[in-house]
């Protein structure tokens, strides 16, 4: 929220957990763990309201996301399923403000023909594909189209939860843009744009980018040109 000092933008804040729905038993079950390890039980009781938290925005690191010398939840981590303020956010440290999405690995699968694939930002990977409009010989020309009908390869992907790749029978994981300055090359290069190309793809989705349909594809086409794996005119996430 953006306003005057005195407009109300933190009274408001304040406000909106009593009129959130109540935290269902799973996630009371959650919160309430999370409080229990802070110390900030009372009396061993629960409740289903969702906690305001309004940590200040120069509090450090472990204050925010937790650790420090007694390890324990910090601020935003016990703001979870609940209404968490941070007033004057472009002052929080770079440092803090990248903490808070370390390590969140959201296990985004795309599966085609039995075989999973997710786009994974760090970790080991089977695949790294480059996406570079500038490269002089790109192995692979891509155009992002508004038509699904027209499409060589779909994701059309409209929930916002995670689907994980249990239900695959393999499972490759694969990192966009390594292999810059300094690293090894890419398994394959890809252009992307909305101009003119051989192939042609299709992005509703609320989980993936068109960067990451492009890598997706580009790794399924390699697999079936290689006999890896089946060509698909048309695929979906399961």
């Amino acid at each position: 929220m953006v306003g005057p000092p005195g407009a109300g933008k933190s009274m408001l804040a304040a406000r909106l957990s009593t009129i959130l729905p109540p935290l269902p038993p799973a996630k009371l079950l959650e919160v309430s763990m999370i409080a229990s390890v802070a110390g900030e039980i009372d009396g061993g009781a629960l409740t289903n309201r969702r906690p305001f938290r309004a940590p200040h925005h120069s509090a450090s690191m472990p204050a925010l996301v937790g650790g420090g010398l007694r390890a324990g939840p910090g601020g935003c981590m016990k703001g979870t399923h609940s209404v968490t303020l941070i007033t004057l956010i472009v002052a929080v440290s770079a440092a803090a403000g990248s903490s808070f999405f370390a390590g969140q690995n959201i296990d985004h699968c795309f599966i085609t023909g039995g075989a999973g694939y997710r786009v994974a930002d760090y970790g080991p990977a089977n695949y790294t594909v480059r996406i570079d409009n500038a490269a002089p010989q790109p192995g692979l020309h891509l155009q992002v189209v508004d038509d699904p009908v027209t499409a060589d390869f779909m994701l059309i992907d409209d929930s916002a939860s995670a689907s994980g790749c249990h239900d695959a029978a393999t499972v490759d994981s694969i990192r966009i843009n390594a292999g810059g300055a300094g690293g090894a090359d890419p398994d394959l290069t890809v252009s992307l744009s909305r101009e003119p190309a051989e192939h042609r793809i299709y992005v509703r989705s609320a989980n993936f980018s068109e960067r990451d349909a492009a890598a997706l594809f580009a790794v399924i086409w390699r697999n079936a040109q290689n006999g890896k794996s089946p060509a698909h005119k048309i695929a979906r996430r399961d």
